[in-house]
């Protein structure tokens, strides 16, 4: 069951999923015009979305390659492999940055059944944003224009699908009592009637890819998204926030 922070009420959002523009590579026709179209993005940008850009970029790319997602020299992957490219990172590394606290949270958060079990190679993200925990410092300035901005639009009611457990609960503290927010865990059992009820419910509902977050949980509401969900890609509360204001109207 989400985690649901008892708010206040309001009124509709329309979203677009987002993500870093596909380009066409073959046939030379407009997107889905033609049976053999492939949708290419370039790898660079899309590790450098999901946070593994500058020192990291190269150990993501070898990741994916052993993984067979892509080879040595390709500078584009499909667009369709970028479940694939983000559940293939997340089993492998975890994001953290050097704060103690943030190195603190990654022992005692582990994603296995006890403390400290987490044994993904530890990755020193380029961004603070990018932290798996923290999301740097700008968190707490961008959460102020989140709710600023959903307000100025009658709109209270947010969930948010995905993010790693910390992740969750920093942005829940961050909201306050501002908004009304539910929670979702992005990797525990949902129901397609649970989800309608979060989609009647809400205004806004962001689906948080790159995190911890299965596809058949992010189905239930990409599938059926009533014209208020928006499908953002980097991790990092503030990466978030950004993504979900540049995409949401």
């Amino acid at each position: 069951m989400p985690k649901e922070v008892p708010r206040v009420g309001t009124k509709v959002a329309s979203g677009v999923v987002s993500g870093i523009a596909p380009r066409l590579v073959s046939g030379g026709s407009p997107l889905g015009s033609g049976p053999h179209s492939t949708q290419e993005e370039p790898l660079r940008e899309l590790l450098a979305g999901l946070g593994y850009g500058g020192n990291n970029e190269g150990v993501a790319r070898k990741a994916l390659e052993e993984a067979r997602l892509t080879r040595p020299g390709r500078q584009a992957i499909a667009s369709s492999k970028r479940e694939q490219v983000v559940e293939c990172l997340l089993s492998r590394f975890v994001l953290v940055c050097q704060r103690a606290s943030c190195q603190k949270e990654l022992v005692e958060a582990g994603p296995g059944p006890g403390p400290g079990d987490d044994q993904r190679t530890r990755l020193v993200p380029e961004r603070h944003g990018d932290c798996s925990f923290c999301g740097g410092s700008d968190n707490k300035k961008a959460v102020e224009r989140l709710c600023a901005t959903l307000l100025s639009r009658g709109k209270r009611r947010l969930v948010v699908v995905g993010g790693s457990p910390a992740a969750r609960q920093a942005l829940e503290g961050l909201v306050g009592n501002r908004l009304q927010l539910r929670l979702v865990d992005g990797v525990a059992r949902r129901t397609r009637v649970e989800s309608r009820a979060d989609l009647l419910w809400a205004d806004l509902v962001v689906v948080w890819g790159g995190t911890q977050l299965d596809h058949k949980v992010s189905t239930l509401y990409t599938d059926f998204n009533e014209g208020k969900v928006v499908a953002v890609h980097r991790r990092g509360i503030a990466a978030l926030v950004d993504e979900l204001l540049d995409n949401a109207r």
